[in-house]
């Protein structure tokens, strides 16, 4: 996909009652080919690489032709942000909850953060080490597969696709015995908001084999410390529903769940459809 096209299709999406787009920016998308492209819905086609699967970019203005256009296809298929009122539409079509992520929020940091906590910024030449304690974790949440040195790097850098307005990039690291055995990545967003920029905390993890000693919790503080000191004023982060342990963690640290904002993924899984 062309840059001038994304900004046309962009451009677009106010036309679409619902779609799967608004969030991204070119960068993410330029590996992505145009398949639809009509009024009434719009498919790009591209591999997501951190969740391994074909992946339709889409905006349409009912379900049907969507699903439609996903039964045609004749690998897995992963659809994002399905709109609330169309997931049983979807499973009765055949598709399946991937994930269904629930935004959290603390929307002043000053009250949840009691004290500042000591934090550790990651050095180089422990990005592989990071991103092997994130594949560690594969499979203790629906939709998070772990990451790659190569986008460890990049949140590092600030050159993470979709993260334009994004500053302060940084990842903190627990180590026990010299050795990293957990991160939080954090960065901070939304300068211009009159609510106060925002702390984003993701990809919390910790190796399995030391899970249970509070090592989360405390890298969670050290998160909000990270955010107070480059000025933000509220934190978000997002959790499956279906992670209980997760949720119960950031609610104890003072995470409030939206009553509203949900990000519904779903997979058509083509084999077993044909069974």
């Amino acid at each position: 996909m062309k840059q001038v096209e994304f900004e046309n299709i962009k451009d677009k999406l106010k036309n679409f009652r619902f779609n799967s787009m608004e969030y991204y920016d070119y960068d993410q998308l330029k590996n992505y080919e145009v398949n639809v492209n009509s009024e009434d819905l719009f498919i790009a086609v591209g591999y997501d690489e951190e969740n391994k699967i074909k992946k339709f970019h889409w905006a349409a203005n009912n379900w049907t032709e969507l699903v439609e256009a996903v039964q045609k296809e004749k690998n897995p298929i992963l659809i994002t942000f399905v709109p609330e009122e169309w997931k049983d539409n979807f499973i009765s079509a055949g598709l399946k909850e991937y994930a269904i992520f629930r935004e959290y929020w603390i929307s002043d940091i000053s009250k949840a953060h009691q004290e500042s906590c000591e934090y550790s910024l990651i050095e180089n030449v422990e990005i592989d080490i990071a991103a092997q304690v994130t594949m560690e974790c594969r499979g203790q949440s629906r939709g998070f597969h772990g990451e790659s040195p190569e986008w460890v790097r990049s949140w590092i850098d600030g050159t993470l696709g979709g993260l334009v307005n994004a500053k302060d990039m940084s990842i903190l690291v627990h180590r026990e015995n010299d050795e990293v055995v957990g991160i939080v990545c954090v960065a901070v967003y939304g300068h211009k908001s009159e609510k106060g920029s925002i702390l984003w905390v993701r990809e919390l993890a910790v190796t399995p084999r030391v899970q249970g000693k509070g090592i989360g919790r405390s890298l969670l503080k050290q998160a909000l410390t990270y955010g107070v000191e480059h000025g933000a004023r509220r934190a978000f982060l997002m959790a499956d529903e279906c992670n209980y342990n997760a949720k119960k963690l950031y609610e104890s640290i003072g995470f409030v769940p939206s009553k509203e904002e949900v990000q519904i993924d779903m997979v058509y899984e083509v084999a077993k459809q044909n069974i």
